[in-house]
């Protein structure tokens, strides 16, 4: 009864690392905004190369309208 047990556990704990290495952050980037936001829909970054400087794999950026002059660098 107690492997029984331990499997579940096993398989619970390989459940959940497994939704968190997939887990994925949606940051926002408007000409309102302000790099030192934290980069959600109500607090979205200035620029989008601060935006760039922050995403992991699997990470979104989404740009709200406007003109945006800049040199961006992928670094990740």
């Amino acid at each position: 009864m107690s492997s029984r047990i331990f499997k579940y556990l096993l398989l619970g704990i390989l459940l959940i690392t497994s939704l968190s290495i997939y887990s994925q952050t949606s940051y926002y980037v408007s000409k309102s905004g302000n790099d030192s936001n934290t980069g959600n829909f109500g607090a979205p970054f200035l620029t989008i190369s601060h935006a760039v400087s922050v995403i992991n794999p699997g990470d979104q950026i989404y740009i709200r309208g406007g003109v945006y002059h800049e040199n961006i660098v992928f670094n990740n």
